[in-house]
């Protein structure tokens, strides 16, 4: 039976409409606690999926106990998917989430690039396990400033929850900002872990969506800009 009927789960549905009239239906389920992605085992692994394989040097995961890199483990799945397609076919994309639906005309690329950030996030990497409240309210198509915004809000809950249960809030945001340092890192190795000559044959450019995702996180997450920006859509705190 599959996991996610046996558990209490978040269920997201991304429906891609080709322009031939095929659809590809991609169903994600999170567990509704831990917010862990329900993985759909499969009898057989590609190496490059392997921890050992360009395993990121800031990994915290011991290949020892560890065969694969969860995140590649699970992207295998979109891969598949998605192999015979090219990033750039216009689509109309349906999502269906618990709170609402969403619904866009597109590319390939970009919805691929939301299921992506969802697993990179939930798939049990030590690093982007960081992300993981973001998922619960799930945003797709959203705009870097929109997913800057949400990180900025999420960190600072966090701080909020630390100085609740006694613990020291990091109020300026510098273990955010080692910890983008460190997705960064994460990023650009999983990139080179998708070169492999297998996945490159492929129509689609998982590269592509790992930059998209790259894009979302980056180390500039607040500047002056943005601080200017904000300071006006707050000014009533202000007074």
């Amino acid at each position: 039976m599959d996991k996610s009927q046996t558990i209490k789960t978040i269920n997201y549905e991304y429906k891609f409409k080709l322009p031939e009239g095929k659809v590809i239906n991609c169903p994600i389920a999170l567990e509704q606690k831990s917010l862990n992605l329900v993985i759909r085992e499969k009898d057989k692994y590609p190496s490059w999926a392997e921890l050992k394989y360009r395993q990121c040097s800031n990994c915290t995961l011991d290949t020892k106990t560890v065969k694969y890199c969860p995140i590649a483990k699970n992207m295998v799945e979109v891969i598949d998917l998605f192999k015979d397609i090219t990033s750039d076919t216009k689509v109309e994309i349906e999502i269906t989430s618990p709170l609402r639906n969403y619904s866009k005309k597109t590319t390939i690329e970009e919805g691929v690039s939301s299921i992506v950030g969802l697993y990179m996030a939930t798939s049990g990497c030590p690093i982007l396990d960081m992300l993981k409240p973001m998922t619960y309210y799930h945003l797709p198509f959203s705009s870097i400033s929109e997913v800057k915004y949400r990180v900025i809000t999420m960190y600072l809950m966090a701080q909020y929850l630390i100085t609740r249960t006694g613990g020291t809030p990091d109020w300026e945001l510098e273990k955010l900002k080692n910890l983008y340092r460190e997705i960064q890192i994460v990023n650009k190795t999983l990139s080179h872990r998708f070169s492999s000559p297998e996945i490159k044959n492929m129509k689609i450019n998982v590269l592509l969506e790992l930059d998209c995702f790259a894009k979302h996180i980056s180390l500039a997450l607040i500047d002056d800009e943005m601080i200017a920006h904000m300071k006006d859509i707050f000014n009533i705190y202000m007074k």
